[in-house]
């Protein structure tokens, strides 16, 4: 019995991992956006709209509440460290457009 239960509990596992680094990387492709829009907007800061930042905060905002969300697994390994750098990385472009 207890063979079955590691075998369930490793497979578990493997698709919660699974399933995390879709959601992770679907993240990062969310990041690459923003960052962009971010960049494209610092370029021309006295000409974009004043409703323009209040929709950006929300979007930041929403991506916060998201990413912090995820729990970092209980075991070190390159799945936690993607998700400490991605945590970082919302805060350097939150930074970055709190600076335009």
């Amino acid at each position: 019995m207890s063979l079955q239960n590691d075998s369930f509990q490793i497979k578990a596992q493997n698709k919660i991992l699974e399933n995390g680094k879709g959601f992770v990387n679907n993240v990062d492709i969310s990041f690459d956006l923003l960052d962009k829009g971010t960049g494209e907007v610092a370029s021309m800061k006295n000409s974009f709209m004043p409703g323009w930042r209040t929709a950006t905060l929300h979007v930041i905002d929403k991506l916060n509440k998201r990413i912090f969300l995820i729990s970092e697994p209980y075991w070190p390994n390159e799945d936690g460290r993607i998700t400490e750098m991605t945590k970082r990385r919302l805060y350097d472009i939150y930074a970055e457009y709190r600076s335009i």
